[in-house]
């Protein structure tokens, strides 16, 4: 998230919204199979493919909800609060990602617990 800002924030021209394309492209690249196995770390016994389906789907909703969403902001308030709303929410995201490994019961589940018998 931070790096979407600060290239976009810094891009002046064609050559550098490319270059930041394809840095956001290269993350998604690189975190699409390890928030898989992150889910599936700490989904109980037999519901792994509950978990990840109910992740994909949130992740594809804020896709088809963001858009528009973006564009509403923008034409009627401008990208400055736009990109200053979108700074926020990720700012908080990422402070909830770090409070997550303090919530009781949000270690992984072991592999062998996850064995059906």
């Amino acid at each position: 998230m931070l790096s979407v800002l600060l290239l976009n924030a810094f891009a002046g021209g064609i050559p550098t919204f490319v270059a930041a394309v394809v840095v956001w492209t290269a993350g998604e690249v690189l975190w699409a199979p390890m928030s898989a196995t992150f889910l599936a770390k700490r989904a109980p016994a037999g519901r792994t493919s509950s978990y990840q389906g109910a992740f994909f789907f949130a992740w594809n909703a804020a896709f088809v909800v963001g858009g528009p969403v973006g564009i509403t902001v923008a034409n009627a308030w401008g990208y400055e609060l736009l990109w200053f709303c979108t700074f926020v929410v990720g700012a908080v995201a990422a402070l909830g990602l770090l409070l997550m490994a303090r919530i009781p019961g949000f270690a992984p589940v072991a592999a062998e617990s996850k064995v059906e018998r």
